[in-house]
């Protein structure tokens, strides 16, 4: 048994595996070459080595103490299993407390993946905090948009993206990726926060910490709509665009 990311104070504890280690190694290379094919896996750069994770200590455990036990009891040995299923799943952390809602429709070929998210919700006992919600006409987005205390935007890749500067407009912190403009739209630190494209962990850290600081949300609340009525009202773009038109047709 073990802890990671040390032995001395441990933050997950882990048992190492024995038979069949070379199986699992194998799933794991099949694995990872067709998430990779998928574009939604991104390689790591440690060595994947099998192990079955024990739990993981909260905030109030004593780390220390269960480093020492870990050492005491390090070379034990356990029993075996058999695996007759494999569930591919992604870990992410979460804070308790918020609801998540996921709003939006999908097409008729995507109504299965729809349905196995709702699934993998209900299985994760979170059919009560993830909400799948039914689109509304464009004139009911604000009111939706007003509800929230954060809104993620976690795109691989954006044409542009209106999303993060909608929220905005509403007072709502925006936790978005580097992609499409987002960059020009999300001032970090001020009106929300800006991470690499599918760096899961950093747009978990980035969106808890919102979570977290009930002050920082509000102050960047307040900065997202004064950055909106500053650099992004839609009289200015129309103005923008008439002030183009009229060049070109004062063109010879």
């Amino acid at each position: 048994v073990g802890g990671f990311p040390n032995m001395r104070r441990p933050k997950v504890l882990w048992a190492g595996m024995g038979d069949g280690v070379e199986t699992l190694k194998a799933l794991h290379a099949d694995l990872e070459a067709a998430l990779l094919e998928l574009g939604c896996y991104r390689r790591e750069d440690r060595a994947f080595v099998p192990h079955l994770t024990l739990g993981r200590l909260s905030p109030e455990d004593d780390d220390e103490a269960w480093g020492k036990t870990l050492a005491q009891h390090s070379s034990w040995v356990g029993g075996s299993s058999n695996i007759d299923e494999v569930l591919v799943m992604a870990s992410e952390p979460r804070r308790e407390g918020p609801v998540y809602s996921v709003m939006g429709r999908a097409t008729e070929a995507h109504q299965g993946f729809l349905e196995r998210l709702k699934q993998r919700a209900a299985a994760a006992g979170l059919a009560g905090r993830i909400l799948f919600l039914p689109e509304v006409t464009v004139d009911q987005m604000p009111d939706w948009y007003r509800v929230l205390d954060i809104y993620v935007a976690p795109q691989r890749w954006e044409g542009f993206g209106l999303t993060p500067l909608e929220a905005m407009a509403c007072a709502v912190p925006v936790v978005a990726t580097r992609v499409g403009a987002f960059e020009e739209l999300v001032r970090p630190g001020v009106t929300g926060a800006l991470v690499g494209p599918d760096d899961i962990p950093a747009l978990a850290a980035a969106t808890a910490d919102l979570i977290d600081h009930a002050d920082l949300r509000a102050a960047q609340s307040i900065a997202a709509r004064a950055l909106v009525m500053e650099k992004f009202r839609i009289e200015d773009e129309a103005n923008a665009l008439i002030t183009v038109y009229r060049q070109m047709l004062d063109l010879p």
